[in-house]
C-alpha cells in the first residue's frame, strides 16, 4: 500500500532522470505505471487530522505521520530506514515496524 501522493513522487523522480538522460522517457512512464498496478493507494487527506495531532505531540514531521496513521487504519506493517521515526511511533505499532536495517541483506 502507498499513500496517493507516492504517486506523484515517484513520477517527479522518473521525470528528473529522464530529463538529465538517465532515462528514456518511455521508460519513466512504464515506472509510474507500474507502482500504479502494484499497489494498493490509499487517498493521504484522510488521515491528515490524526498526522497533525502526532507531528505536535511527538516532534515529528506530518508527512511521515500520515505513513503511521495509513499503516494503523489498514492494521498493516510499517516498512521504514528511519530509526527515530521507528522508536517514536513503536507504542502506536507494536511489532508493526519494520525496520530495514533490521533486515537481513538479501541483495549482492
Amino acid at each position: 500500500m502507498v499513500l496517493d501522493f507516492t504517486l506523484f513522487e515517484a513520477a517527479n523522480a522518473a521525470a528528473t532522470y529522464a530529463r538529465v538522460n538517465r532515462l528514456e522517457p518511455n521508460m519513466a512512464q512504464h515506472i509510474q505505471s507500474s507502482i500504479e498496478r502494484a499497489f494498493t493507494v490509499a487517498p493521504a487527506a484522510g488521515y491528515r487530522l490524526q498526522a497533525i495531532r502526532w507531528a505536535i505531540e511527538r516532534n515529528h514531521s506530518v508527512y511521515d505521520c500520515l505513513y503511521i496513521a495509513c499503516a494503523l487504519d489498514h492494521g498493516i506493517p510499517l516498512v521504514t530506514a528511519d530509526k527515530k521515526l521507528a522508536s517514536k511511533f513503536d507504542d502506536v505499532l507494536p511489532g508493526k515496524i519494520v525496520n530495514l536495517y533490521d533486515m537481513p541483506d538479501t541483495l549482492p
